[in-house]
Parts: C-alpha cells; sequence; structure tokens
C-alpha cells in the first residue's frame, strides 16, 4: 500500500500502476474470482477512484500467493518441466503452434502443449488477441468454467495485458490440466482501506528505501536479487524455498537444490545465478 499511495501521487505513473493491479490480480495468487474482480475495476469508471485501487490491491493482498497453495506449487513446477523439456519449435508458425496446443488439450499432454504455449509468446507475430480467442474457443469446447472465465478476462483486456502471459498462462493451463486453485473472494471493508491508506500516508512522512529484493535488475536497472522477478526459474525456487523453511523471506539464504538444475551460487545482492 506504501507504493500504491506513493505512486498515485506521481500523475504519469496512475496508468502504469492501474495496469500492475491487474497484473497483480493474475500473478500473485491463482484466484480466478480476485481476477475477475479486479477485471471488472480495472474495465470500469472506478479505476479512477484511488479508494477503489486500493481496495483491489487490498484484495489480491489478503488471497495466499500461489507459492503457498499446493496447486500454485504444482501449477510453477509443471511450467518449468517444460521450459527444461521444451520441444524444438524453431520454425514453427503461430498457427502451428496454436494446433499443437489445442491438440495438447485434447491429449493431456501438458509438457508439450505449455511448451507451445511459450513458444507462442517468443514470436515476434504473435498477437494477445488472437490467443485469447483460441482460448474462448477452446474453453467452450470442453466446458472448462474456470478456464472460461479466465479466457474471458483475457479477452477483455487483451491488448492491455499483451506480452503478460499470467492470466492466459493460467486460463490454459487449467484447460490441459483442469481446474486447479479455484479459492474465495475476500471482502474489503470500507474501514480496512481507510485504515490501511492512512497508515501507508504516516508510514511516507519519512522516505522508504527501496528493499534489495525488489531491485531485481530486470524490471529495475539497480540491484541483482533477481529471485522474486517473475522468472520461471526462480519462480520454481522460490516454491522449493518455502516448502523448505515453511515461508518466503527474502533474507533465507536459498540452498543450490531449490533450482533445477542446481546452480552454482545463490542468487541475492551480491551473487546471482547463471543464466539457463
Amino acid at each position: 500500500m506504501n507504493w500504491l499511495v506513493f505512486l498515485w501521487q506521481q500523475p504519469k505513473e496512475k496508468h502504469r500502476i492501474k495496469r500492475r493491479i491487474l497484473l497483480c490480480s493474475g500473478e500473485d495468487n491463482i484466484s480466478v474470482g480476485v481476477t475477475e474482480k479486479v477485471s471488472e475495476w480495472f474495465g470500469s469508471p472506478g479505476r479512477k477512484s484511488f479508494e477503489a485501487a486500493a481496495t483491489e490491491l487490498l484484495r489480491i493482498c489478503s488471497t495466499p500467493n500461489w507459492w503457498a497453495q499446493p496447486d500454485g506449487r504444482e501449477y510453477i513446477y509443471n511450467w518449468r518441466i517444460a521450459e527444461l523439456s521444451s520441444p524444438d519449435f524453431r520454425g514453427i508458425t503461430l498457427n502451428a503452434l496454436f494446433q499443437i496446443m489445442g491438440s495438447a488439450i485434447e491429449n493431456r499432454d501438458l509438457v508439450r502443449g505449455l511448451a507451445a504455449f511459450n513458444a507462442a509468446y517468443e514470436r515476434q507475430d504473435f498477437r494477445s488477441q488472437l490467443l485469447a480467442e483460441h482460448l474462448l474457443s477452446w474453453a467452450g469446447e470442453s466446458g472448462n468454467q474456470q478456464a472460461r472465465r479466465l479466457a474471458q478476462v483475457f479477452y477483455r483486456h487483451a491488448s492491455t495485458l499483451w506480452l503478460d502471459s499470467n492470466i492466459s498462462g493460467q486460463a490454459y493451463y487449467s484447460l490441459v490440466h483442469g481446474a486447479f486453485g479455484e479459492q474465495h473472494v475476500p471482502e474489503i471493508s470500507v474501514e480496512a482501506v481507510s485504515r490501511s491508506i492512512q497508515n501507508s500516508i504516516e508510514r511516507l512522512q519519512t522516505p522508504i528505501e527501496t528493499p534489495s529484493f525488489a531491485r531485481d535488475g530486470i524490471h529495475t536497472r539497480c540491484g541483482r536479487d533477481s529471485r522474486f522477478a517473475g522468472v520461471v526459474r526462480h519462480m520454481s525456487a522460490a516454491c522449493r524455498a518455502y516448502e523448505h523453511f515453511g515461508r518466503l523471506e527474502p533474507g533465507d539464504q536459498w540452498l543450490p537444490e531449490f533450482y533445477d538444475p542446481p546452480v552454482i551460487g545463490i542468487p541475492g545482492e551480491r551473487q546471482t545465478a547463471p543464466n539457463r
């Protein structure tokens, strides 16, 4: 909330922070209901309201993260397996990749389907709107309601989400794997929003230093702790760190075996893991 209060005061940052909240609804948890709630806010006049933005941020933060749920960890592990076992899709057209993805749904070929999904996003001619149309079609044919709901959100905001693959990835994963991670939608009271905003305003009376784990060198120009930058290799390691420590804290020293394959040197402020 501190950063929302700070960035909302910067006129040039308002659109980016609103988009970031929409993205967070798909990348910080696996609750379809929360994603739908945030989607409704983003597509409404309420998007102009700071209090409404704060409400959706608190809703996201009140939902268990993917790494704290068995379904969420399995979700990430499968994406990592797809990365490590990817077939050679070089030279395959976008339409052919979509055909492979459709066939993978029919055959429950999770690894091949996820690999084709990744390859589609890497193509220069990738179009989010086209993928959204395919997801809606596949969801309709399969009768998978979770996939349909996620595909509808992605379709509604395809141009805004563009190359962000969190919501579309959940929709496709649900199509191949089956429903996962369904959760209740937290109700956020007006009092809770007001209290959180006031606490942040008071906190901002003194300068806030960006924590080292947020300076990943990918989304920021400084720092080298890329563990929390959203790279699947690190996300898989984060799941193992959670299983090992029973929590996910930036200060915990990650072990080489958290990585698959293991790395020499654990990423952090002074050292980074080699590129895969």
